[in-house]
Parts: C-alpha cells; structure tokens; sequence
C-alpha cells in the first residue's frame, strides 16, 4: 500500500462523509456539522456566515449552505433560490460588519481553484489587500460573479 493509500486507510470511516481536498478534510462540513468551534455571524435553516481565515479583504465573508453541495459546477435550477438566499444574507452580514460605501463582490472559486468541496460564497469588499498568487488577475479570473451563477441557473 503506497503512502498515499496508507493514510486515507488510516482516517476514521467517518471522514469519507465530509470529502477531501488536497488531502485535507473539508472543515466546512465539519464546521456545519459541530466538528470544528467556528465563530458566525449569522445563522438560518440554510446557511451560515463565517469571516474568511485568510482575508483577502479588510472584509471578506464566507456564506456556506447546509446542503452538501461540493461547488459552483454542481448546482442545478433547483438550487437558484438557495443562491439568491446566500447573495441576500451575504449582503446583509457584510453591511452590519460595517463595509460602508465599499464596493463587495459575490462570487464562488471555480475548480480547480476552490480550496474546499463544499460550496461557499465569498464577499469581498474592495480594493484587495493581498500580493502574489492570490491577487494576480488569473486568480480572479477563476472567480464567477454570484450574480452571473444565479443567472446561469435560471435560464
């Protein structure tokens, strides 16, 4: 058995239910489930809202649905009012932090680029406050607008 194979053996049974990435578990769904402690800002039925653990932004919001939904490229027509839930709550949360006039972008990391399989949305106020890799242009090219998601969804 390869090292790799080892050490999913390893993991409890348990951990197949949240998924992998990168070989790591996906602390969202741990985080949903009571697994991990996370500070929200906001909860409902649907979603909750976290602060990023590494802002991109002086703010930047995570909104993470409590359906299993591993990304943006999973969801279908029936998941269109779940994302206008999100984009609702998500402007909502990022006002009462205080973003001001800021402009906030809405949007999902497109795979390869998502760093977890479970879907969340990213608010970011304007400008970014991060260098290299995460700021670059190809970066954000792999960002799809909320707005352009629920679009998309609903034609």
């Amino acid at each position: 058995m390869g090292a790799t194979a080892s050490y999913y053996a390893a993991l409890p049974f348990a951990w197949a239910h949240y998924g992998m990435c990168h070989l790591r578990p996906n602390v969202f769904a741990l985080m949903l489930d009571g697994e991990i402690p996370v500070d929200k800002l906001y909860e409902d039925d649907q979603v909750m809202v976290i602060r990023d653990k590494y802002p991109a932004a002086d703010y930047h919001l995570l909104v993470i649905p409590k359906e299993k939904i591993k990304e943006c490229t999973s969801l279908t027509k029936e998941h269109a009012s779940l994302v206008e839930h999100m984009m609702e709550v998500g402007k909502r949360t990022i006002e009462a932090e205080g973003s001001g006039d800021r402009r906030v972008v809405y949007g999902f990391m497109t795979p390869p680029f998502n760093t977890q399989l479970q879907l969340h949305m990213h608010c970011i106020s304007m400008p970014l406050k991060v260098t290299g890799i995460r700021a670059s242009e190809t970066h954000m090219s792999q960002f799809a607008s909320a707005q352009d998601v629920l679009d998309n969804l609903r034609s």
